[in-house]
């Protein structure tokens, strides 16, 4: 079970096969299982520790007999002649996007080498047969959190987090305005594509774990029996007072002037005198119990609370000379004329008028929802914080009768429509797609759906992944400083952070060039006993940890590194054909050579809570009864 926790926890995969160049849904059930509402830090740290640590492997490399014995002797001389460190000054960062990219402190001196004694090992003990497991939580707890469950009467309850944004979810850094409306910054006078960078849409604002969640609850009528008018009614339930309003809902696709961003309505306040004064009129509202509303009686908490009772009314849309969706009655000599607003389908509906009345809202209608942060700084002052107050957030689709659906844009300027299912590889949960060209930002999101308390605890969980354990800074600028997180590392390590080999959430890059150093890596170690059995390598353990701390900052190397010393390649021909050429990184050791060695490369982190909320009986019912058969 052991190994199969490190795999889960680690995501490590092996490398020490051949890659590949050529030549010339996961449903998610309403509840889960949630982890206790406590973490200590402790335990953030204890899995920090494993992900430098994790043990084994069943695919490795063995060396020949005689690299044991020339292992043996460099081992005893490594270990009574230190030899100097060496700093690294010109440390290349990861590959980050530009808002992430923060290199370390460059060291400026080099340092000792960590000599390598040798040390008596024993099999790392874990239970093979499973037995003396204790579940991760008790079959009585309760979920953290219900995302969304019915009433007695048919209410259907929505509830899930938002966090600030720093722009729209349409925007990016070309305008692209369609063909008379304004300019089409994508491409150039001569048809080329133009690339001016992403948008803002996916990012983390600055001290985005710090009071910048909210959640929202919706509450829809529209499966109660008798009820022929539906209604959405809107909860809040921010950390910090807000102004009134901030809503928006319907995406204002009957327009052409609308590309980056436009909705229809704001919806209707309980009390409209609060609309539009500069005073955070909003109080704090506790967060609801789970499974039940907060207010039974009155549904909507105060006076800040919204209700959305109709689908807009807008124009019918025909097209102009160019091609171009734009509302009917501009359009001279125009016969025919189309709705588009997006009810189960992605085609426009034909009317019998340029203007579309107001309608009463039914199951199936797609409205885009979204909301803004906006406090003051007074009453971020009055609770510590400071920073901006004012924040966009997500864009996302609620389907009346169903709840939230991760969307795509379609026709007309990219109006939202639920994605068919058969599209939704994470379930109701997965990501819409990425119209602001974030994709370095694509696999660090939180699922779409995901509970208010649950998006608090990700951004925390977040910010470590994205912290210093040495200096507490966060790889991204404008954060605050995780002081918890200071001085937590040991002498020797690979890197100091998470995110440094986790890059952008997403699978670590295969070896590339020659003496390429792989600290971004792990490389497993072990040697075999008497009966061919893997025991952790005298002088490595299980992982060579290359590098420590500079005395003035920075990284330095430890002198035992590992490098690509070269590949081995093959070709091959796929069945139709096609060369393709298979390379195998060739390891060196700037140390003692181990007899057998795992090259692993980080797995992405997105899917982690899901494996941890597998029973352990489930996993062992999928292992072989004999080892690595």
């Amino acid at each position: 079970m052991r190994n199969l926790l490190d795999t889960a926890l680690c995501s490590i995969r092996p490398l020490s096969g051949f890659q590949m160049r050529q030549i010339g849904s996961y449903e998610t059930p309403k509840q889960l299982p949630q982890p206790r509402a406590v973490a200590t830090l402790a335990s953030l740290v204890g899995t920090a520790v494993l992900l430098a640590a994790c043990g084994g492997g069943s695919v490795a490399t063995v060396s020949p007999a005689s690299a044991g014995a020339n292992a043996q002797n460099s081992a005893a001389q490594s270990a009574g002649a230190a030899q100097e460190g060496v700093t690294l000054d010109n440390v290349p960062a990861p590959d980050l996007p530009v808002a992430e990219a923060k290199t370390e402190t460059p060291a400026s001196s080099s340092g000792a080498n960590t000599a390598l004694p040798v040390m008596v090992t024993s099999a790392l003990l874990y239970p093979a047969s499973g037995n003396g497991m204790v579940p991760l939580l008790p079959a009585s707890q309760e979920p953290l959190e219900t995302t969304q469950f019915t009433l007695a009467d048919g209410t259907l309850v929505t509830r899930y987090g938002l966090v600030g944004r720093g722009r729209h979810a349409r925007e990016r850094g070309e305008d692209w305005n369609e063909i008379g409306y304004g300019p089409n910054d994508t491409v150039n006078a001569a048809g080329q594509p133009v690339d001016k960078g992403p948008g803002h849409y996916l990012i983390f604002v600055e001290n985005y774990f710090k009071n910048r969640t909210w959640g929202v609850e919706i509450i829809d009528n529209s499966r109660v029996a008798g009820v022929t008018k539906p209604t959405l009614r809107i909860n809040n339930y921010f950390q910090e007072a807000q102004r009134a309003g901030g809503r928006a809902f319907f995406h204002r696709f009957d327009s052409p002037n609308v590309t980056g961003y436009g909705w229809m309505t704001p919806g209707q306040l309980v009390d409209n005198s609060l609309y539009g004064v500069d005073y955070a009129n909003c109080p704090v509202v506790p967060r609801p119990p789970n499974g039940k509303l907060l207010h039974p009686d009155t549904v909507l908490n105060d006076g800040c609370s919204a209700t959305v009772a109709e689908y807009p009314g807008h124009a019918a849309l025909s097209p102009d000379a160019n091609g171009v969706l734009v509302p009917s009655s501009t359009v001279p000599g125009a016969t025919a004329f189309y709705d588009y607003a997006v009810n189960n389908g992605v085609t426009g509906t034909r009317v019998s008028g340029t203007d579309i009345h107001a309608r009463p809202l039914k199951i199936g209608d797609a409205v885009e929802v979204t909301q803004a942060f906006f406090s003051t700084p007074q009453a971020m002052l009055a609770v510590g914080d400071t920073g901006n107050d004012h924040y966009y957030t997500t864009e996302l689709t609620y389907v009346v009768g169903t709840g939230l659906r991760p969307w795509y844009g379609i026709t007309p300027r990219l109006n939202n429509a639920a994605l068919p299912d058969a599209a939704l590889q994470g379930g109701t949960g997965s990501t819409p797609y990425d119209y602001a060209n974030n994709s370095a930002f694509v696999f660090q999101q939180e699922m779409s759906n995901i509970g208010m308390e649950d998006l608090q605890r990700f951004v925390e969980g977040r910010r470590i992944l994205h912290t210093n354990m040495t200096t507490g800074l966060h790889n991204e600028p404008g954060n605050d400083p995780d002081t918890a997180l200071m001085n937590l590392q040991g002498a020797s390590f690979n890197q100091s952070s998470c995110f440094a080999c986790h890059v952008n959430n997403g699978a670590g890059s295969a070896p590339a060039t020659v003496s390429q150093k792989l600290d971004n890596m792990a490389v497993h170690t072990a040697m075999l006993d008497a009966n061919g059995k893997q025991l952790p390598d005298p002088h490595y353990g299980v992982t060579v940890q290359m590098n420590g701390n500079a005395p003035k900052g920075g990284l330095m190397d430890l002198g035992h590194s590992v490098t690509v010393g070269g590949f081995d390649t093959q070709t091959v021909k796929l069945a139709d054909g096609t060369p393709v050429e298979l390379r195998k990184p060739v390891l060196a050791f700037a140390g003692p050579v181990p007899q057998v060695t795992s090259l692993r490369a980080a797995r992405p982190i997105i899917g982690m809570g899901l494996l941890e909320a597998i029973p352990e009986t489930e996993i062992l019912a999928g292992v072989r009864s004999t080892p690595d058969a």
